[in-house]
Formats: C-alpha cells, structure tokens, sequence
C-alpha cells in the first residue's frame, strides 16, 4: 500500500484495523486506487464488511459498539480479528484476478474465523468493553 493508500484507508474506513494492522498480514501486497487489484475502493468496503461483522457479533454478546480506542486490551483483539478478516479477503481477491488460490487467504480466514469462535464461544473475553445493560 502506499502512503497516500494508508492515510486514506485509515481516514476513510471507519474500522479496527487500519493500515499498518492489515500490512503486518499481507507486506507484499500494494495498494492503490488505479493499478491494484482490489481497488483501494474494493478494500475499504473489505474492511467497512469486517468491521461491521464483527460489531454485529459484539452487540448480539451485549456490547457496546464500537469497542472504544482507550479499551487497550478489548480493542488490539478485535483489530487483531479484523486485520485477519480483511488481509484475507485482500488476498483472496488478488489472487483470484490470475485465477491462482492463495494459501495465504485460506491460513487467514482461518485465523478469522477461530478468533471469532473464541470470542463467541466465551474463550475470550474483552475486559473492560463496555456492555449495553441488556
């Protein structure tokens, strides 16, 4: 990703994982608005999906959503969560345009999808997050 790419991901996508999070998952991977496939459209709306994904399961657990910045610990899981989710639908996309599967994409989702069964099945908790007081 380049560096207009990082200030405009993380400015524009309202979401727990920003550049540098997703980057720390696919460091090969450039993103830009004209020659990258995804788009860095396409990405933003990746990590918007992950993003609200993950704020639905929260609210249906009692939490309040967003999980605020200033919660250290509740927030670098669900930044670790999202980064996996979107890194791996990056990866999935960019490798599905030459028709190639991706290792990487599946060991990603993966890691998605075993956080998410953590935190849904109470393995994880997020000390701190606020609840709605239902």
């Amino acid at each position: 990703m380049s560096l207009n790419s990082t200030h405009d991901l993380e400015v524009s996508v309202d979401c727990y994982a920003t550049f540098a999070h997703i980057q720390a998952h696919i460091p090969h991977f450039s993103l830009d608005n004209s020659n990258s496939r995804p788009s860095l459209k396409q990405a933003m709306t990746m990590a918007r999906d992950r993003f609200q994904e993950i704020n639905s399961l929260l609210s249906v657990m009692g939490f309040s959503i967003p999980i605020a910045s200033g919660n250290t610990t509740a927030i670098a899981y669900v930044r670790r969560m999202c980064a996996a989710g979107v890194a791996s639908a990056i990866q999935a996309a960019a490798v599905s345009v030459d028709g190639r599967g991706s290792e990487a994409a599946d060991f990603l989702q993966k890691e998605y999808d075993r956080m998410w069964r953590a935190l849904k099945g109470g393995e994880v908790t997020l000390p701190g997050a606020a609840r709605t007081g239902n």
